[in-house]
């Protein structure tokens, strides 16, 4: 079967190769390994984490090498054939990798280091790869727009000159039938191109836009019923004046999204100060009192609740999930996560830092 290219690049496979879980599972990895710890407790870290996937696999490797005492490197290769039936899927390619370095007892830091310099590559050119074809993808609907517009535009005029007695039904009847279109290639592109999390999920912030969407549909199709019902206005403007709650929580989700965009461009420049001032001091909150020396704009305000939570002996990690709950943030939530991970181990915390801002970057270019 002859494949058009454009169709064979925009293929699932294809689309959803790009995985920024994986890149901060690996930054993840690399950070806790800094603290030179051994696999065992490497694989014992990881099982408590949140990663998805990843975090299952590693925790039945886990309970396979040390709870049923097959051992590590042995558990590692079985549960590799277990993950994927592609041999170029990341997570098995990791997994048997690193049974081999445990086997030969190679350094894990050196290892990682350099696993997570390939992955980030990797996720740069896939991601930029995924954009390209979202461009091609949009230049076609925006010339779908075009026609359709001209279409309704077309058919209103020619009902209007030849003194049809139904104009008014052929305009409401092209409309309708050019939304269901329109939504129908939207969502297409919605199934195509996985979404890039932006907000926080556990935030609340996130849960009440939510409530604020569910009833602003909510009172959308009430309304559009009601006046179906009574005909108050032309069956032609019910569809716009049902529609218009929905702009409430549009504009709403443009100044959330606005904010989380500032927040996430000053992240990398405050954990790369973090991570280095930390690996000097060793201290939280004095790393903390010497961080707020500097300006980091509208991340100022939550890194000095995150400096007050800890001085008042909030546990770390603790800390960490308040500081990124506030900010509302999922790239800040990610970046976070693999730092207090990397102080309870013991980690080269300029190393963690540099990394995460690294990747904090290469994500926000993206």
């Amino acid at each position: 079967m002859i494949q058009i290219p454009l169709i064979k690049n925009l293929t699932l496979a294809n689309l959803q190769k790009t995985d920024e879980k994986f890149v901060y599972f690996m930054a993840f990895l690399f950070s806790i390994s800094t603290g030179e710890i051994g696999g065992i407790d490497l694989i014992r870290t990881t099982r408590d984490t949140n990663y998805g996937k990843y975090t299952k696999a590693f925790k039945e490797v886990y309970q396979l090498g040390i709870g049923w005492s097959f051992g590590v490197s042995a558990s590692l290769e079985m549960i590799s054939a277990k993950v994927s039936n592609d041999k170029h899927d990341a997570l098995k390619q990791l997994l048997i990798k690193l049974a081999q370095v445990i086997r030969l007892g190679d350094t894990l830091k050196t290892f990682l280091a350099d696993e997570l310099k390939a992955t980030l590559m990797t996720f740069s050119i896939v991601y930029e790869r995924k954009l390209e074809n979202q461009k091609l993808f949009l230049e076609m609907f925006y010339t779908l727009m075009s026609t359709a517009a001209f279409m309704i535009s077309a058919n209103s005029i020619m009902s209007m000159l030849m003194g049809q007695s139904n104009s008014e039904e052929i305009l409401l009847f092209s409309f309708i039938g050019v939304t269901i279109s329109m939504s129908a290639f939207v969502f297409m592109m919605y199934v195509m191109f996985p979404r890039d999390i932006l907000g926080y999920q556990s935030g609340d912030e996130d849960l009440k836009f939510r409530i604020k969407v569910y009833i602003a549909l909510g009172a959308g199709i009430g309304i559009g019923l009601v006046l179906l019902v009574t005909q108050i206005v032309p069956s032609s403007l019910i569809v716009g004046i049902a529609a218009a709650p929905l702009l409430y929580p549009g504009m709403i989700a443009r100044k959330i999204e606005k904010r989380i965009k500032e927040l996430n461009d000053w992240y990398p420049e405050f954990i790369h100060h973090f991570g280095e001032i930390y690996a000097t001091i060793g201290s939280i909150g004095s790393t903390l009192e010497a961080v707020l020396r500097s300006d980091f704009g509208p991340l100022q305000s939550h890194v000095e609740r995150f400096k007050n939570r800890i001085k008042h002996r909030v546990d770390q990690k603790i800390s960490f999930e308040l500081f990124s709950r506030d900010t509302g943030s999922q790239i800040i939530a990610n970046g976070n996560e693999v730092i207090s991970h990397a102080m309870d181990k013991g980690g080269n915390m300029g190393l963690a830092g540099n990394h995460v801002s690294d990747i904090t970057v290469k994500i926000n270019e993206a």
